[in-house]
C-alpha cells in the first residue's frame, strides 16, 4: 500500500521501528531524511561533524568561513584552494533552494570542516581560512 501522505508515512515508519528490535534507523529517500534512535542507539548522522581534512604542514590558526543559517553544505572549494574576498566557497541548499556561501575575506582554504551533505546550522565553520 503505498502512503501519499508525508506525515501519515512518518507515523506508520515510527510505529515499525517502534515494535522492531532496531536500535536506530537512518533513512534518506527522495527529499525526506529521517533519523530514529532509542537510547544507547547511534548518534544522529544529521548532526555529526566530520574530521578536519588539514594542509599538511601549517599550523596556523585559521580565519573561519561561517554558515549563514540552516541547511545542507555543498563545498566548492578544496584544501589549498585560493579564495579571494567575495569568493563563493560553497552553497547551502534549504528545500531546494540553494544559496551561495562567500569568504568576507582572502586566503588559502586550511581545512573544510563541514563536508557534502552535512546538515549546517547558523554559525556553524564551514572552512578554515589562512591568510594568503
Amino acid at each position: 500500500m503505498a502512503l501519499d501522505d508525508p506525515v501519515t508515512e512518518l507515523r506508520a515508519l515510527l510505529d515499525q521501528f517502534l515494535k522492531s528490535p532496531c536500535s536506530d534507523l537512518f533513512i534518506r529517500s527522495g527529499e525526506m531524511t529521517v533519523f530514529m534512535a532509542r537510547p544507547g542507539g547511534a548518534p544522529n548522522p544529521m548532526q555529526q561533524q566530520p574530521a578536519q581534512l588539514a594542509v599538511p604542514g601549517t599550523g596556523a590558526a585559521g580565519a573561519p568561513v561561517k554558515a549563514p543559517h540552516l541547511g545542507l553544505f555543498e563545498p566548492a572549494c578544496s584544501v589549498g584552494d585560493t579564495i579571494h574576498p567575495g569568493g563563493r566557497i560553497g552553497s547551502i541548499d534549504v528545500l531546494g533552494r540553494k544559496t551561495d556561501v562567500v569568504s568576507e575575506s582572502g586566503g588559502r582554504i586550511m581545512a573544510i570542516v563541514a563536508g557534502t551533505g552535512d546538515l549546517v546550522e547558523f554559525d556553524d565553520t564551514l572552512v578554515e581560512l589562512a591568510a594568503a
